[in-house]
């Protein structure tokens, strides 16, 4: 597998000259390479993306760039292969056979495979790649694993609650959340139950405004006949709230609740009535700090939240076509070993 796609992707390769002929010289193997030199000392450039996140039972997908020198050489074909990986030091599978490749002056290789067939590690771990060719260290993955549907949050300490996670599947991609028990302990507890029990699979974010949020939670927003209501549903409790220290800046999470107008978040009487709609902050909006419960921030999918809340609008706040939370799920990860390094400020 790994001869085939490497010749499509020598035939790909810009300056490479086509023709299938033309591609069959090029990209036959040996055992021996004119001048079997690493990589390295021949001017290869080599490197490779990976997920900062595995979770368990998915793919895991790698890609790897390869960058001949302008006189081309000699290149290696198990740097092509799931063999060039390690984790925590250690091959995830015997490399294949010494082979090597002749590559033209100016080709650029790429490459990508699922590595999770080869990923037998339920902790976090360091996946490293081509040891002596790579010139930077192993990346840092974090490994995910789903939670059962009996997982109790809401009596759950909250010092374990900072290891779950909780990621939204959107009709505009997949964004993953991170929490501030800590800071909001109550909050923290309400979400992850709700998305636990898919109280949140098919709401909608019904309200969007660039440069400001993204705000959705609402299970009135399931049924398109009530969308007068849309913004006032609730869900099976309310949580007293809990201001923080923690800024509202882009892409912290937060709790809505109702609001009297004029009245600071302290004083206001309906402080405590947030049950289960949220937003997410599109920009830097801390005039809201101190008057809304900051509870978590996404972890990735700022590309999302981007499209989300640029998307046309029929009105200042209502999206022409509101992007749907396909599901929410919670991932348990192992617990962090340095501190929290979200945002949080004077």
């Amino acid at each position: 597998m790994i001869g085939a796609l490497l010749l499509a992707a020598l035939v790909a390769a810009p300056g490479f000259p086509g023709g299938a002929a033309h591609a069959a010289q090029a990209g036959s193997q040996s055992k021996s390479a004119p001048q079997s030199t690493p990589a390295s000392q021949v001017g290869m450039r080599v490197a490779f993306e990976a997920p900062s996140l595995y979770l368990q039972g998915q793919r895991f997908d790698v890609r790897v760039t390869v960058e001949a020198p302008a006189e081309g050489g000699p290149l290696a074909t198990w740097i092509l292969s799931p063999g060039a990986f390690t984790v925590n030091g250690e091959p995830v599978t015997k490399r294949p056979d010494e082979a090597f490749v002749s590559l033209p002056g100016g080709a650029r290789l790429e490459i990508s495979f699922d590595l999770a067939p080869f990923l037998k590690s339920a902790e976090d771990f360091e996946l490293g790649f081509a040891k002596g060719i790579y010139p930077d260290g192993p990346v840092s993955v974090r490994v995910l694993r789903p939670v059962t549907a009996e997982t109790d949050f809401m009596n759950m300490a909250a010092e374990r609650l900072g290891q779950y996670l909780v990621l939204l599947k959107t009709t505009r991609g997949d964004i993953l959340l991170e929490f501030w028990p800590e800071d909001a302990p109550g909050h923290v507890r309400n979400f992850l139950d709700l998305a636990n029990s898919g109280f949140y699979a098919d709401t909608l974010f019904h309200r969007v405004v660039p440069g400001f949020m993204i705000q959705g939670g609402d299970p009135l927003t399931k049924d398109p006949s009530k969308v007068q209501l849309w913004g006032t549903g609730s869900g099976p409790r309310t949580v007293n709230a809990e201001f923080n220290e923690r800024r509202h800046v882009r892409g912290v999470l937060s709790a809505a609740r109702n609001g009297s107008p004029g009245v600071a978040g302290p004083r206001d009487p309906l402080k405590n009535s947030h049950s289960c709609q949220f937003f997410i902050c599109h920009a830097d909006v801390t005039h809201l700090d101190g008057n809304y419960t900051a509870f978590g921030k996404v972890l990735s999918g700022l590309d999302v939240l981007d499209a989300i809340a640029t998307a046309p609008r029929r009105a200042p706040e209502a999206p022409v076509n509101p992007e749907r939370i396909l599901s929410a799920s919670v991932l348990s990860a192992s617990p962090k070993k340095t501190a929290d390094s979200g945002t949080s400020g004077n």
